[in-house]
């Protein structure tokens, strides 16, 4: 098997992508937000393609920089023309072609999964497997480079996973305060609905080119969103504002006279 070396590899300590870290999943089981989230759909979809890492809605990913002496940033800049034939010789031209891949394909990876670093620290290596077959080795450098500060590797990744972890706490004590108040996460028949919010709420509807918005026009702000024919709570509000989360309920659940 070839083998590439001279790559090395820090964190950028952005916060991991996973569900915790969604804004207003707190309805969502971890397949719907497997698939609704865009980075996680993209990495998924790049990953399987070229470096056969099969994602699961399990995973949490962390943003990472891959660098070599030729090229400061791989992951934002790419991969010179020598570099891309020398990590995919069969599949390169294919690659390029695909509908189906979600970034420009001379990238190097820019998000990877957790599990990938279990064990490892600073100065230890990873090996990521082109499709092709050739191996990429990668040295683990947190502290020579942009966010050294951090501390060594595995310090800033178990730091991004206690936050993650917090947060996800903190989302399941949410979701328990907004099912105690009788919210769903969805309610079918949105023509229904937004009748009965309009006897609670002064409202005004918004179809705007990425969706359709039900405002609440003395706040001006948003109720809910439609998808599908169905509509969607606002979230984030309902938990800033108990008594808006509590007339919304209301509304929702009280037939039009």
């Amino acid at each position: 098997m070839k083998t590439m070396t001279n790559t090395s590899m820090f964190i950028v300590p952005n916060s991991l992508v996973s569900k915790a870290n969604m804004i207003a999943s707190h309805f969502l089981t971890d397949k719907e937000w497997f698939e609704k989230d865009l980075c996680m759909n993209g990495s998924a979809k790049d990953l399987k393609a070229r470096w056969n890492i099969q994602l699961t809605p399990e995973d949490r990913l962390v943003q990472v920089w891959i660098h070599c002496n030729e090229q400061d940033n791989l992951s934002d800049h790419g991969f010179n023309e020598d570099q891309y034939e020398e990590l995919f010789p069969k599949s390169g031209n294919a690659l390029e072609e695909a509908e189906d891949i979600w970034r420009y394909p001379r990238l190097a990876p820019d998000h990877l999964p957790v599990r990938l670093f279990e064990g490892k620290k600073e100065g230890d290596t990873i090996t990521l497997t082109s499709c092709d077959g050739v191996a990429w080795e990668i040295k683990l450098e947190q502290l020579p480079f942009r966010y050294g500060h951090r501390g060594p590797f595995e310090k800033c990744l178990r730091s991004l996973m206690c936050s993650d972890e917090e947060y996800a706490r903190m989302k399941e004590l949410e979701l328990a305060r907004l099912q105690a108040a009788g919210l769903q996460g969805s309610y079918d028949n949105a023509e229904v609905i937004i009748g009965r919010l309009a006897m609670e709420f002064s409202i005004r509807v918004e179809k705007k080119s990425y969706g359709t918005f039900i405002y609440n026009v003395k706040r001006d702000t948003p109720l809910a969103t439609v998808e599908n024919g169905k509509v969607i709570p606002n979230i984030v509000g309902m938990l800033r504002e108990q008594h808006v989360l509590e007339r919304f309920v209301n509304a929702v659940n009280t037939p039009a006279a």
